[in-house]
């Protein structure tokens, strides 16, 4: 299996996909998986995170795990020679009782303290955003909410500052920096601090493929190397530490 190794701080990461083959609405087999790793490769990817959905609804946790295990042993062992590594971790759908679920720990991204939220596209109530400060203020917890820019236009500016003020991380998706107006959008809240990392969210290789170098490519256009070095150093830290 790929290991991350700590330290290596300059590791590009996409934090969010759907690369596992055979588990959502992602790939749907291992030689669709390999193509996708190799497309992400060759723009220059490191390391992918693996985050299958994983909806509290339909997947008892233990049935998830067990799959998706499955699924990361089988494309970890296909993909030897690549020269990319592979974090397994979930995107977990908000609903009330996550903070119960004590299943959530085995969600975690592997190696790390953060776990991947996606959250309702509605304004959000108190009582979401008092589950996820809570989540985020557990000792060797961190939170990341998947693809902000899909949802951020329901909630006041308040709630966005309050989230990250308790130390909530903020992924948005590479597709969302193309176009004029999504790459505006998103190019105005990595300036202003409310995204931190990218993630391709690539499901397939034709509709929706690896696509981390386009995003990439554009913030070192619009704000410059720094920027883009601050985004890769941030997403290191998140997963590799010191």
């Amino acid at each position: 299996m790929h290991e991350p190794v700590k330290g290596d701080k300059n590791l590009v990461i996409d934090f969010h996909s759907h690369i596992l083959p055979g588990i959502d609405d992602g790939s749907k087999s291992v030689e669709e998986s390999i193509q996708m790793l190799t497309a992400s490769r060759e723009q220059g990817v490191d390391c992918v995170v693996l985050t299958p959905h994983f909806y509290a609804g339909r997947w008892n946790p233990e049935d998830f795990f067990e799959s998706r295990n499955s699924a990361f042993e089988v494309l970890s062992n296909a993909s030897v020679g690549l020269g990319i590594k592979l974090v397994v971790g979930a995107e977990v759908e908000y609903f009330e009782g996550i903070t119960a679920m004590e299943e959530l720990r085995e969600m975690r991204i592997s190696g790390s303290s953060a776990v991947m939220i996606e959250m309702p596209f509605r304004p959000w109530s108190r009582r979401v955003i008092r589950d996820i400060t809570e989540i985020a203020g557990r000792r060797n917890y961190s939170v990341i909410l998947a693809h902000i820019e899909r949802y951020i236009d329901y909630q006041d500016d308040s709630v966005i500052e309050e989230l990250i003020n308790a130390g909530v991380i903020m992924q948005a998706n590479a597709n969302s920096f193309s176009g004029f107006f999504k790459s505006q959008k998103c190019i105005k809240l990595l300036k202003s601090g409310l995204v931190h990392i990218i993630g391709s969210d690539c499901h397939n290789m034709t509709v929706r493929p690896p696509n981390l170098r386009s995003a990439l490519n554009m913030i070192e256009k619009k704000c410059g190397g720094a920027v883009l070095q601050n985004v890769i150093c941030t997403g290191n830290l998140i997963l590799f530490g010191e």
